[in-house]
């Protein structure tokens, strides 16, 4: 009895590991079959994949498998389901020398067209390495998206680099839902005494820093002693120039987070920089690398653009009219609408409409939690990356905003990143284990 009490305790932790290394083995399997029925120009048949990823698993050394093959009988679907026998080890002595177990996993498959838009972090704080490290990234999944798709244009992309501000582009200067001034200049005369430097002095290197986009630089700089003269009248004449450079701002709350009622314009700020124009929903491998290419770090965080405009990007109507809205394929498969989120840190500005000059972190993040709610009540799957974060208030907001707990991906540096945006693009692939 003590001896069968011990056995039933080791055979026990053995037979529920066993059960987990089949279940993995047999899903694994299982999966690498269904890309099999899927691809083009392999010479090996699913059956042939399923068991040479079976044997591969190393299984077979551990427990009696009782043959088995993957069913391909219902259309876009591979299922398998595995029995094995485990041999016991102490359980004997209760005369029971093997445990049948069994694995069974199913995945279906069917390609169905993506329109997805890439919404990234520009700001100041991604400067150098870590922008560097972005674009490798992103060129790499727009490639690996784009050649999972079996026709030109069922997956489309769209980018929207983000910082304080978006550029939705100077050719939507007119466009019936933008509200932007005229570019003007304006020459003023100003005239009052000016204090002459007459003598400088005790010149010294000292020390200075700033903050953009909460990252501090340092650095020195040279300060010096200066003697004036008496004040002398004279008047200046100056010209300043107002100029329009594809900068928005927001709405008035609450339409800064919602997509609709463009009767009430989004406002064009003159003197406004920015990062690169938005890339509109499109399948060009060309124009989206040009546009990743092309994204500069600058200025300060306000995730709540990102956000919007990537769903603006996906919606069919204005904005932007990409999209092909709510169709379906020949198969029935709705079009699937995507929006990938990434940032470095926290919102660092906040809406002082409508110009983002605010500095109120809560308000943005409210702001930030009602545009992702926004996207998902119209059917956006949101994936989040958390890149290089380290404040897990951050990190939340995330991961709140992602459509499910296995939607967010906490990126803690650039390798990281690299495989966070190739696992999505693998979740976009089509293949659903649904065991």
């Amino acid at each position: 009895m003590v001896v069968g009490g011990v056995g039933l305790s080791v055979d026990g932790a053995r037979i529920y590991r066993a059960q987990q290394k089949l279940q993995a083995s047999v899903d694994a399997a299982v999966l690498a079959a269904a890309r099999r029925a899927v691809a083009d120009g392999n010479d090996e048949s699913v059956n042939e994949v399923f068991s040479r990823f079976l044997a591969a698993s190393g299984i077979a050394t551990e427990m009696e498998l009782l043959g088995a093959s993957p069913d391909t009988s219902v259309d876009r679907r591979v299922a398998a389901d595995v029995y094995a026998y485990l041999p016991t080890v102490l359980m004997p002595v209760l005369g029971v020398d093997k445990v049948k177990l069994r694995a069974f996993a199913a995945v279906e498959y069917g390609f169905t067209k993506l329109e997805i838009a890439l919404a990234l972090d520009n700001t100041g704080s991604m400067a150098g390495a870590k922008l560097d490290a972005l674009k490798t990234s992103a060129r790499s999944m727009v490639d690996t998206l784009l050649d999972k798709a079996p026709n030109d244009g069922d997956i489309r992309i769209s980018l929207v680099p983000f910082a304080q501000y978006v550029n939705v582009g100077l050719e939507n200067r007119n466009a019936p839902w933008i509200d932007v001034p005229a570019d003007y200049s304006q020459t003023q005369e100003v005239c009052g005494d000016v204090t002459p430097v007459i003598s400088t002095s005790n010149c010294r290197t000292v020390p200075y820093s700033y903050t953009q986009d909460g990252v501090t630089t340092s650095g020195t700089t040279t300060q010096c002693d200066y003697q004036y003269g008496p004040p002398v009248y004279q008047c200046n004449t100056y010209t300043y120039t107002y100029t329009w450079y594809g900068c928005v701002g927001s709405r008035t709350y609450p339409l800064n987070v919602q997509d609709r009622n463009y009767g009430q314009r989004i406002p064009g700020l003159l003197n406004v920089s920015c990062q690169n124009r938005i890339q509109p929903l499109t399948s060009s491998r060309s124009d989206l690398t040009t546009a990743i290419d092309g994204m500069v770090a600058t200025g300060d965080t306000y995730v709540p653009a990102g956000v919007m405009w990537g769903l603006r990007t996906l919606s069919p109507t204005a904005p932007y009219s990409e999209s092909e809205g709510e169709k379906t394929d020949g198969d029935g498969n709705k079009l699937k609408k995507v929006l990938v989120l990434m940032t470095d840190g926290e919102n660092t500005r906040s809406p002082q409409y409508p110009n983002h000059n605010g500095s109120d972190a809560t308000l943005a993040n409210q702001l930030t939690t009602e545009a992702c709610n926004a996207a998902k009540d119209k059917g956006v799957q949101i994936f989040t990356i958390a890149f290089s974060v380290t404040s897990e208030p951050i990190k939340d907001l995330m991961r709140s905003c992602a459509s499910s707990a296995g939607n967010f991906f906490d990126a803690a540096n650039s390798a990281q990143l690299d495989a966070a945006m190739q696992a999505i693009a693998g979740q976009l692939g089509g293949l659903r284990l649904t065991n």
